[in-house]
C-alpha cells in the first residue's frame, strides 16, 4: 500500500477498495487511495465512506479532507450533526481543508447550532477556509469571512486569529485596525498587532 502510495494508478484502485471495510487494512489502503491523484480514487474513497462507521469512516472522511475532495461536499455535509462526535469532528475538519462557499455555509452553520464540543474544530475549519480564500487571490472574500467570526463571541485565541486574517486581507481597514489594536486594553489582539508590526 506504500508503494502504491506513490506508483499506483487507477488499475490499483479496486484492489485497495476491497480493503477499505476492514479494519485491519483500512488505514493502509486509504493512505494509498489518499495520495493517488486519479478521480477512481477519490470515488472509491467516497463510496467506501458512505457504507462504513466509527473509526473506519472518520478515517476515510480525513483522507476526504486532505485529498480536497469537492465531490465529497454532499457526502460530508450532513455528517456535521452525526451523533458521532469523532465522525462530526473529522468532516469539520474535511471540510476545513476542502474549503469553498458550501463547505462555509455548512461549518457556519454548525457553530450556530452544533453541539458545544465541536466549536472548536468548526471554528478552526472556518478560519482555514478564510485562509484558503485568500491564498487563492480571494482578499475581499476572505475578509468578510474573517469580519464575520469577529462579529461573534469567540474565545481569545480564534478571534486574534480572526482579527490577524482581517489585517492581512483587507488593506483598506489596515491601519485603522493596526491603531486601534495597538492602544486598546484587549491583551491577545494587541499582542497579534504587535506581532505583525515586527512581520
Amino acid at each position: 500500500c506504500q508503494k502504491l502510495r506513490i506508483i499506483g494508478t487507477e488499475r490499483a484502485v479496486r484492489a485497495l477498495a476491497a480493503l477499505l471495510a476492514e479494519e485491519r487494512t483500512s488505514h493502509a489502503a486509504r493512505y494509498a487511495l489518499e495520495g493517488m491523484p486519479c478521480a477512481e480514487a477519490g470515488a472509491a474513497l467516497r463510496e467506501a465512506a458512505g457504507k462504513s462507521s466509527g473509526a473506519i469512516k472518520a478515517g476515510l472522511i480525513d483522507s476526504l479532507g486532505w485529498r480536497r475532495d469537492q465531490q465529497a461536499v454532499p457526502l460530508l455535509v450532513p455528517l456535521l450533526a452525526d451523533a458521532d462526535l469523532t465522525i462530526a469532528s473529522a468532516t469539520a475538519s474535511a471540510l476545513g481543508r476542502i474549503g469553498g462557499q458550501d463547505a462555509i455555509g455548512a461549518l457556519s452553520a454548525a457553530w450556530e447550532k452544533g453541539p458545544p464540543a465541536l466549536a472548536p474544530v468548526v471554528l478552526e475549519s472556518l478560519l482555514r477556509c478564510a485562509e484558503r480564500l485568500q491564498a487563492e487571490g480571494d482578499a475581499p472574500g476572505a475578509a468578510v469571512l474573517y469580519g464575520g467570526l469577529l462579529n461573534r463571541q469567540l474565545p481569545p485565541q480564534f478571534r486574534a486569529a480572526a482579527w490577524r486574517g482581517l489585517v492581512l486581507a483587507d488593506a483598506g481597514q489596515r491601519s485603522d485596525l493596526m491603531t486601534r489594536a495597538l492602544s486598546d486594553d484587549d491583551v491577545p489582539i494587541r499582542t497579534v498587532a504587535l506581532q505583525l508590526v515586527r512581520e
